[in-house]
């Protein structure tokens, strides 16, 4: 993979689509498996801070995780499941970085359980 960052476009039912970068230089296995996968999709969930999706994908946590932000994304390994954090909170165990949201993340507060994510390259 060449690429240093990919552009993608987060699709939630109900909500519309976020725009966001994926960035190699966080974790770039991860960021490699991620973006030869494109699109990933599934039915989210959320926590409190964040909203997340599962993925088909058994990778390790590659680098630590000691802080997140609002609008950053992440792989979870234990998930295995792509988060979206919404807003300051613990961090999910066993993951790392992948990219952050380029537009208002605020809006993903309305998701609901079971609204599809999809997660696709940019046009």
């Amino acid at each position: 993979m060449s690429s240093q960052s990919v552009r993608v476009r987060i699709e939630v039912e109900r909500i519309g689509s976020l725009r966001a970068e994926l960035k190699r230089f966080l974790a770039p296995l991860t960021f490699d498996e991620v973006v030869r996968r494109l699109p990933l999709s599934g039915p989210a969930a959320k926590w409190e801070h964040a909203v997340y999706f599962p993925v088909d994908l058994r990778r390790g946590a590659e680098k630590t995780v000691y802080s997140i932000s609002p609008g950053e994304i992440l792989y979870w390994a234990s998930g295995p499941a792509i988060v979206i954090v919404i807003r300051k909170g613990p961090i999910p165990p066993n993951s790392v970085k992948l990219g952050v949201v380029l537009d208002d993340c605020s809006v993903l507060e309305s998701v609901r359980p079971g609204d599809q994510i999809v997660m696709r390259k940019e046009q």
